[in-house]
This record gives C-alpha cells, sequence and structure tokens, in this order.
C-alpha cells in the first residue's frame, strides 16, 4: 500500500517536473523576444540618429 502510493507521488512529482520545465522554457522564450526586440530597436535608432547626423554635416 505504501509503496504505491510511493511510486504515485513520484510519477507526478516527474510530471510536474516536466511541466515547470516547459514553462520555464516558455518564459524564457517571452524574455529572450523581448531582448531581441530591444536590441533591434536600438539599432534602428542608431541608424536613424547617423542619417540625421550624416545630413547635418
Amino acid at each position: 500500500m505504501v509503496e504505491k502510493i510511493l511510486e504515485e507521488v513520484q510519477g507526478s512529482e516527474v510530471e510536474n517536473c516536466e511541466v515547470l520545465s516547459v514553462l520555464c522554457d516558455k518564459t524564457n522564450d517571452v524574455q529572450q523576444r523581448k531582448e531581441e526586440a530591444r536590441r533591434k530597436r536600438r539599432k534602428k535608432k542608431r541608424t536613424g540618429s547617423s542619417l540625421v547626423s550624416s545630413c547635418f554635416q
């Protein structure tokens, strides 16, 4: 009886770990996308300011 309960508990823990790892992966993906978007914005700003400065020269 106790062994069966232990097996069930261990099985559910493994499932929870898998779910958590998937959730962590998703949140990491979102963070990476945000960082990439920020980098792209920064690059665009740099090119815009360099164009303006080159025009005024």
